[in-house]
């Protein structure tokens, strides 16, 4: 939706991506968000059922194949870092604090974080149309190194080769 012309949250059948993961429940939690604590609001619908649309299914298929140790997700308008998952996020990227927004059902950092016990890291950027300085960019990915150096558990070559060894 943020290419649209007035751009929204949705995909092009009105589905929140973000309240479409699959959790537990998720009959019972995301619908009943949705209807009592949202008003129906279109802008937050969550699909018919979990994992009902292409690019959920997508992004659920790429962490199981890929198995990332930590998920960096991009979003706006808060100007906050959130973060959902085992462990401490990072307190702060560049200029952006962290605020922990909470965790909703059918959300990434509900499915990926709290399920999975997968880092989910959000920079929630000020703007959806205005994208940050090169500077502020810059900031942004020294402090998420960093975080990342110290927080996420370096995996060795042996490693890896042991898990793609095919015997």
């Amino acid at each position: 939706g943020l290419l649209r012309d007035g751009s929204t949250r949705t995909n092009a059948k009105g589905v929140d991506i973000n309240r479409n993961f699959p959790i537990p429940d998720w009959e019972d939690t995301a619908l009943h968000y949705w209807i009592n604590k949202t008003g129906r609001s279109e802008r937050r619908y969550p699909g018919p059922y979990a994992v009902s649309e292409p690019e959920t299914n997508w992004v659920v298929n790429e962490i199981n194949t890929f198995r990332p140790d930590v998920i960096i997700s991009v979003h706006a308008p808060h100007g906050v870092v959130d973060y959902d998952g085992p462990e401490d996020g990072p307190y702060k990227l560049g200029r952006l604090y962290l605020n922990l927004l909470g965790t909703y059902p059918g959300s990434l950092g509900n499915y990926a974080g709290l399920q999975r016990q997968i880092p989910v890291v959000t920079i929630e950027l000020p703007y959806a149309g205005i994208m940050p300085t090169p500077q502020e960019i810059a900031n942004i990915w020294r402090d998420l190194v960093r975080w990342l150096i110290d927080n996420v558990p370096q995996v060795t070559q042996e490693e890896v080769d042991q898990e793609t060894d095919p015997s």
